[in-house]
């Protein structure tokens, strides 16, 4: 089979997104706008004059459940781990785990990263983010003024530094000092007016005024959401990886596309992707009241600024025609393919938070709680008119009484109404059924239901005022209940989304950090290499214990302690200070407390003899002497780690202070070249001294002939014996 030709492949291209887009749009659209209002406190108004009260269900279930997910997710300080799929990637797991860590909590903005995510979840059905290496490039520019020679050299040593302005004057110190020399010349020794001569004729010394210009390049991780309204995947997709198709609706300007390195020919006559994807039903869009107007297809004055739909995403196709199907990275408009490449996979990690079997997208968690929101707004708009009507009833009036009608509407305190008769006979208010109680019991029942839905009980809110009059172990089984639904949405986002990002991470770090880079961990500066790191590594997940009843995790983890306390008394062989360090790190997690190294020291970067324990006499039983030649054999090991790490640390240093010693080294050069350069020119300067002095010094001699021979003619010629 041939390779598809590029009118196939745009073919298929645009069917894919355009059957993706369209599905999507068909079963999730009104969901979720219907949600966004609801979450924002929107309902249809009421008639006038009567209440617009709302009830806001679906925010209180969302800003519930999104502390604890947050916290069991991402409170410690450890997100994942990696673990070794083979014995030679036993050394690597626990580098790349710190450094994957890194990247999501440091490096990028973790916590808004996975606040999004986690709350896109919970109301649009399907959290997604995207992760990709990207290489930036930052350009600084500063003025320097008055420096001299030496000091621009030290500037120019950066490589990535270049003038791009440049002026320069005498230096008014060394004028001064020239002048102050010219005039005690003359009063000098020989030899120092020689070498005052030589300084003399050398060029004044300049200050120069720069411009530099300094560019950084360097490519890192970049982890973005994606707005669920922008995403598009296969229908029928069960998995992203058995997707067809995967990929976002991406607005960009024309601008972006040039410095993203797009082709300057294809920028220019690109158009917006032409897709059924509404711009306006985002939660965004929703809250600030935007509508088609303000979004993409308006008319940009400037070319550079005007935006473009583009597909961003990834194709699985057989391309090359040998019956395979393949990953290629694909940015398609409306008319022009900007990119198509071959790829490894997609990059997209996704999570919901209520699965449904078999399907990629499934529910969230405000599904189950918009019809009931509905139904208590009714009931709490009832409650509030029953009320009013209570407080302020209407009223009959027998016109034939001669009531006075001003007077009657007059509600001052203490006011008169004039009447002809009996009030009895004038003046009746009007009977109405107070449907308050009863609207409350609907009210109550309703949340009730939520709680039974969602398992967000208003117990681990801490919003029940009555739970000090339940029975401890009945509020304390709600709460249990609920934290187990709690507990078993974060797993399953943990076991789906936040599993795939960081095996995806794994995946772009070891593709493209081609060298060492150099972060902060645990107080110290740590290089790590990740070429050697093996993709395939496994993650696990350690979900942390939310904001339930903690007290009982750390009542528990202090009884481990103690009895592991009084093993180390005993000195048996079964605790080791290893043991009691990681206690002492599980007690502070459950407390929401991070940075176990602020308080406790890790024996395994200790000295083996801070952490040995103490041992017994057991020399005369084998198996404890087996088990201590246990103990003793896992330290030298792990003894033997820690020496190769400080020996790799040891020669990262050496190796910064050889590059130092090169840069003196490069310094000295420098310096003697320039030594050398002014002798060339003082000795220079001296051989032209001369020359002008030995032609002076001839040129004197010669006018002492001339003179000498002009005296000569001119004297009176006498003979010898003219006295005579």
């Amino acid at each position: 089979m041939a390779q598809l030709s590029d009118d196939e492949f745009h073919k298929i291209l645009d069917s894919q997104i355009n059957d993706a887009a369209s599905w999507q749009e068909e079963h999730f659209s009104g969901d979720r706008e219907r949600t966004y209002r609801a979450y924002l406190g929107e309902a249809p108004p009421a008639p006038e004059g009567r209440s617009q009260a709302v009830s806001w269900d679906v925010f209180e279930t969302i800003e519930s459940a999104l502390p604890d997910l947050i916290e069991i997710l991402v409170g410690g300080d450890t997100v994942a781990a990696f673990e070794p799929v083979g014995e030679e990637d036993e050394a690597f797991a626990e580098q790349a785990t710190d450094y994957i860590n890194y990247i999501v909590l440091k490096q990028n903005p973790g916590f808004l990263i996975f606040n999004t995510w986690i709350k896109d979840a919970l109301l649009s059905k399907i959290g997604i983010v995207r992760a990709y290496w990207a290489k930036s490039e930052k350009v600084v520019k500063r003025d320097y003024t008055g420096i001299d020679e030496m000091q621009l050299t030290q500037l120019l040593q950066d490589p990535d530094a270049e003038v791009v302005a440049q002026s320069s004057e005498d230096d008014p110190q060394d004028v001064e000092q020239r002048q102050q020399i010219e005039q005690a010349l003359n009063a000098m020794a020989p030899d120092q007016r020689l070498a005052a001569a030589v300084y003399l004729q050398s060029p004044v010394k300049q200050l120069y005024d720069v411009t530099i210009k300094t560019t950084r390049k360097k490519g890192r991780v970049y982890i973005d959401n994606v707005q669920p309204e922008n995403f598009i995947v296969s229908a029928r997709a069960k998995t992203l990886a058995a997707a067809d198709i995967v990929g976002e609706m991406k607005a960009l300007t024309r601008s972006d596309m040039r410095e993203l390195g797009y082709d300057k020919s294809k920028v220019k006559n690109v158009q917006s992707f032409d897709v059924i994807v509404d711009q306006t039903q985002g939660i965004a869009q929703t809250a600030s009241d935007e509508t088609a107007d303000q979004t993409i297809g308006e008319d940009s004055p400037d070319d550079a600024t005007e935006q473009v739909m583009v597909f961003d995403g990834f194709i699985r196709l057989d391309y090359d025609g040998d019956g395979i199907a393949e990953w290629r990275r694909v940015v398609r408009g409306g008319n022009e393919t900007l990119v198509n490449d071959e790829a490894e996979g997609h990059d997209f990690a996704v999570m919901s938070p209520i699965l449904i079997p078999h399907r990629l997208i499934g529910m969230a968690l405000a599904d189950p709680v918009l019809s009931l929101q509905q139904s208590s707004t009714t009931m709490l708009r009832q409650y509030t008119d029953s009320l009013v009507l209570a407080n302020n009833p209407r009223t009959y009036v027998n016109t034939g009484a001669g009531v006075n009608l001003d007077d009657l509407l007059n509600n001052r305190i203490g006011g008169i109404v004039r009447g002809n008769q009996p009030m009895a006979n004038a003046i009746a208010p009007l009977q109405t059924t107070n449907v308050a109680d009863s609207a409350l019991q609907g009210i109550e029942f309703n949340d009730s239901k939520r709680e039974s839905r969602t398992g967000i009980t208003r117990y681990n809110q801490g919003l029940d005022a009555d739970s000090l009059n339940k029975t401890a172990t009945g509020v304390t089984k709600i709460m249990t209940a609920g934290d187990a639904r709690k507990k078993m949405m974060a797993r399953i986002l943990a076991e789906t989304g936040i599993k795939d990002l960081f095996r995806l991470l794994l995946r772009i770090v070891t593709e493209n950090q081609d060298k060492a880079a150099t972060y902060r961990l645990r107080n110290e500066w740590v290089q790590v290499d990740p070429s050697p790191w093996n993709p395939e590594m496994d993650v696990t997940i350690e979900p942390g214990q939310g904001t339930g009843d903690k007290s009982a995790t750390v009542q528990t983890l202090q009884g481990v302690l103690e009895a592991q306390k009084e093993a180390m008394a005993a000195k048996s062989p079964l605790v080791t200070w290893k043991n009691l360090y990681n206690t002492m790190e599980a007690i502070l997690k459950a407390s929401g407390i991070k940075g176990i190294d602020k308080y406790f020291n890790d024996p395994d970067r200790m000295p083996q003899s801070a952490q040995q324990p103490p041992q017994g006499d057991q020399q005369g039983d084998p198996s404890a002497a087996l088990a201590q030649a246990q103990v003793q054999a896992a330290q030298i090991e792990a003894e033997t780690k820690r020496q190769q790490m400080v020996a790799d640390q040891q020669q990262a240093a050496a190796n910064l202070e050889i590059e130092k010693v090169k840069l003196q080294q490069k310094n000295a050069d420098l310096d003697l070249k320039r030594v050398e350069l002014q002798i060339k020119q003082a000795e220079l300067s001296l051989k032209q001294a001369e020359a002008g002095a030995n032609v002076a010094l001839k040129s004197r001699e010669q006018d002492r002939k001339d003179l000498e021979t002009a005296a000569n003619i001119t004297r009176p010629q006498v003979a010898p014996n003219a006295a005579l």
